[in-house]
C-alpha cells in the first residue's frame, strides 16, 4: 500500500479536500504531487540515521515545531505556513505527528506570480534537525496555481 492510499483510508485526503474546498481526486492528485519531493529528503534524512528507516519514529521525535519550519517562497517571498489549530501535533516529549493540515495565506500578488510559469517557486522546510527544499515545476505548479479561484 503506498502513501496516497494511507492518507486516503485515514481520511486525510478527505480532510485535505474539505479544507481547499476541492473534490477529493484533485486533493488526492495534489498530495501525490508533492509527496515524493517531501518525502524523498524525509527519507534520505531517516536513513542517515544510525538505526535507519527503522528508526523514523526517532527522527519524529527530533522533529517537534516543525509545522513552524515549513514555507513556500515565490521569487524569495517567503509565504510561512499557517497550522491547524485543532491540536498540537507536538508531543510533551517533543515528538512531532507524521502528519500536518497546514495553510499558506498568499495574497493576490503572489498567487499571480505563482502561475507566472518564469516565477521561481520553492517548497522549504528549515527545523534545526531536518532542512529540504524542492523547486515546484511543471503539472505540480500548474494544479497549485489552478487551486486559486
Amino acid at each position: 500500500m503506498d502513501l496516497t492510499s494511507i492518507l486516503k483510508q485515514s481520511g486525510a485526503i478527505g480532510a485535505i479536500a474539505q479544507q481547499l474546498g476541492v473534490n477529493e481526486q484533485m486533493a488526492e492528485i495534489g498530495a501525490a504531487a508533492l509527496l515524493p519531493s517531501i518525502l524523498g529528503g524525509f527519507k534520505k534524512t531517516a536513513q542517515a540515521q544510525p538505526s535507519g528507516l527503522d528508526g523514523l519514529g526517532g527522527l519524529l521525535g527530533q522533529l517537534g515545531g516543525v509545522e513552524d519550519h515549513i514555507s513556500i517562497s515565490i521569487d524569495g517571498e517567503r509565504i510561512v505556513a499557517v497550522s491547524e489549530a485543532d491540536l498540537d501535533r507536538t508531543k510533551s516529549d517533543g515528538k512531532t505527528s507524521s502528519v500536518h493540515f497546514l495553510h499558506f495565506p498568499f495574497t493576490s500578488d503572489q498567487v499571480a506570480a505563482l502561475r507566472n510559469p518564469v516565477t521561481e517557486v520553492m517548497v522549504r522546510i528549515d527545523h534545526p534537525n531536518y532542512g529540504h527544499a524542492a523547486l515546484v515545476l511543471g503539472p505540480i505548479r500548474d494544479e497549485l496555481g489552478g487551486d486559486f479561484v
